[in-house]
């Protein structure tokens, strides 16, 4: 059985036999292979920690396995080493190449063995340091303003150096390595420039993994005092010379200033030590309060400013004084306005008369400045008179005054003229006279209607006018005249213009009584006049024609539309001379069946009375019959009175 000896395990065993017979029979059964072996590891270093960086370290390890097969070992979970081993073996695991590694390293050994059995050994080192790192700052201090040679002095001891960093002002200035116990230095004279605070921060590393760090402030500070005194500064009179502002600035950095007047900026300059000189003349012209701000920088950063103000000024004074001014006389001439105009700085002025600009002119003091007014005198009224002066020093004068334009002439008129005149288209000679010290233009008004106008001439004017188209009636004449110097005057008069001639109608017909329906019936008349006009007829109230006539004309006024019916009818003729004058005659005429001598005799005393009227135009005539023969009388009387005229 001993081949089967390195299984471990059940094996199972089965026997058959058979005889000659053919008997068989069957035998089965089983067996174990096993192991009482022990398997063990045993650490053999006493001090598995080893020092950092140190050399010749190692863990020794013993296998004890009776029946040995192969072996592996871990660092850090890591397989290192491995293999088959003996019974009793000795296993060196070497740790120098963990010495640079500060800290705890796992070491895991596992082995088996041929029987099937495991064994696992789980081992800590550490890789310590016993060195500290110290930082040691022998020299650091705060900074004069623009100084020299000023140094930091720094070391650092350690058993194992490494690097060093250096920040100032929180940027890196160094990052360099460093010896044990060395003196590093580094010149801060790059802070010097820089008034103020500021931070230095250093950091120091040692290949065991120690840090050391120091952090401080340290300040770049000045002692020096910036000054500014003002040694001239005055007011300045106005366009005077020689103006000077004067100032020094005293620092032990100077740098640079600016000079501001009336917030511009005139000056930036650097400056060192004495008096500097600014001439303000360019302001002598700028009247008023100006103001002066200086501002001065040192280059340790230290600042002074000055502010006041000064005034350019005058004591001049601007007056106006009129020489000579008076009225003037209409038309007259060598009218003058002479004035003068004092002041230390003269510039210009302005004349005004009525708003008007006359004069813009430059001045020279106490000079008499004249001016002709005979452009004003024909102008009539009051005149404003307006000056204004102006100094150069900004002064200003107003002055106001009056000068009237008069006149004491007077204007005479005079129509002659009568009081009635008889009708005539010729004309009606009308004579006026117009007396004035000067020419003008008048006019003469026909019942307020203008009808004639012209200029007249100085003095004495008589002039004659001829009126026409005037047609009988009463009429007002007025002559109105005005002179160039605003006089004015007037006059009026009232005439008549009456009829000349003695406008009549003449009845030729007596017999005016006609036969019902009969034809070629008519009436004739004679119509006089010696300013013929138009003449109308009338029958039964109602215009027939009207027409125009000449002296002695013969009209016949035919009937024939009137024989139709029976009765009397009524017809007026009305004449119309040119003077106006109008004679009416009013009759009737008969449209009978039959006749008979009584009834005519009757009707012919009665048709025969035909009347006739002369009236001047202005009287209404009415053509009812009736009322006619109401107002007869006072018509004849009417008529009576103007023939006698």
């Amino acid at each position: 059985m001993d081949s089967y000896n390195s299984e471990l395990g059940t094996h199972s065993i089965s026997i058959y036999a058979i005889a000659q017979d053919k008997l068989s029979a069957t035998f089965n059964t089983t067996f174990d292979v096993y192991s009482n072996s022990s398997m063990s590891i045993n650490l053999l270093t006493e001090n598995p920690n080893i020092i950092f960086l140190s050399t010749g370290n190692s863990l020794e390890f013993q296998l004890n396995v009776k029946f040995p097969d192969e072996y592996r070992v871990y660092c850090n979970e890591i397989l290192i080493d491995f293999g088959t081993y003996s019974n009793g073996q000795i296993i060196e695991f070497f740790q120098d190449i963990y010495a640079d590694e500060l800290g705890l390293h796992n070491i895991t050994l596992w082995a088996n063995s041929t029987d099937g059995r495991e064994i696992t050994k789980d081992i800590q080192f550490e890789v310590y340091s016993n060195s500290t790192l110290q930082l040691h700052l022998h020299q650091l201090e705060n900074l004069v303003f623009l100084s020299e040679n000023n140094l930091m002095n720094v070391s650092f001891e350690t058993q194992y150096p490494s690097y060093y960093e250096l920040y100032i002002d929180s940027m890196l200035m160094r990052n360099e390595s460093y010896n044990s116990n060395e003196f590093i230095l580094y010149n801060m004279d790059g802070l010097t420039d820089e008034l103020g605070m500021h931070s230095v921060s250093i950091f120091g590393y040692a290949l065991d993994g120690d840090i050391v760090s120091y952090s401080t402030n340290i300040t770049t500070y000045s002692t020096s005092n910036l000054q500014l005194q003002i040694n001239h500064l005055e007011n300045i009179e106005f366009l005077s010379e020689n103006n000077l502002l004067n100032f020094s600035l005293l620092s032990e950095y100077p740098d640079y200033y600016e000079l501001y007047i009336d917030s511009q900026l005139q000056q930036n300059n650097s400056y060192t030590s004495g008096d500097i000189l600014y001439s303000l003349d360019f302001i002598n012209n700028q009247l008023g309060r100006h103001s002066i701000n200086i501002t001065a920088y040192a280059l340790d950063g230290d600042v002074v400013s000055y502010s006041t103000n000064i005034t350019t000024y005058s004591d001049s004074i601007l007056t106006i004084q009129i020489v000579h001014l008076d009225n003037i006389e209409f038309l007259s001439s060598e009218n003058y306005l002479n004035f003068t105009i004092n002041t230390t700085y003269p510039d210009f002025y302005t004349l005004y008369v009525d708003d008007i600009l006359l004069q813009n002119n430059s001045f020279i003091e106490d000079e008499i400045i004249s001016m002709s007014l005979d452009q004003f005198n024909s102008q009539l009224g009051f005149h404003t008179i307006t000056l204004n002066a102006y100094a150069l020093d900004g002064d200003h004068i107003h002055y106001t005054s009056d000068f009237s334009v008069y006149s004491n002439s007077e204007i005479n008129v005079e129509i002659n003229s009568d009081s009635e005149y008889l009708y005539t288209e010729d004309g009606y000679l009308m004579n006026y006279t117009i007396i004035s010290e000067y020419w003008g233009n008048y006019s003469l008004l026909l019942n307020e209607t203008e009808i004639y106008s012209n200029l007249f001439n100085e003095i004495c004017n008589k002039k004659t006018y001829i009126l026409t188209n005037l047609s009988p009636g009463i009429y007002q004449i007025e002559l109105r005249a005005s002179s160039i110097d605003g006089k004015n005057n007037s006059q009026s008069k009232i005439f008549e213009v009456v009829p000349s001639s003695n406008t009549t109608i003449e009845m030729l017909t007596k017999n005016l009584e006609y036969d019902l329906n009969s034809s070629g019936c008519f009436i004739k008349i004679k119509l006089w006049s010696i300013y013929p006009d138009h003449y109308s007829i009338f029958i039964d109230g109602r215009k027939y024609y009207s027409r125009n006539f000449s002296n002695g004309q013969l009209i016949k006024i035919h009937l024939d539309n009137f024989t139709d019916a029976l009765g009397t009818h009524n017809f007026t003729v009305l004449c119309t001379g040119r003077d106006g004058l109008v004679d009416i005659y009013d009759s009737q005429f008969f449209i009978s069946a039959s006749t008979t001598n009584d009834a005519l005799d009757w009707k012919m005393s009665f048709l025969g009375t035909g009347i006739f009227i002369s009236i001047p135009v202005g009287i209404s005539i009415s053509l009812s019959i009736l009322t006619f023969l109401k107002k007869r009388q006072l018509r004849l009387m009417l008529k009576s009175k103007k023939l006698n005229k």
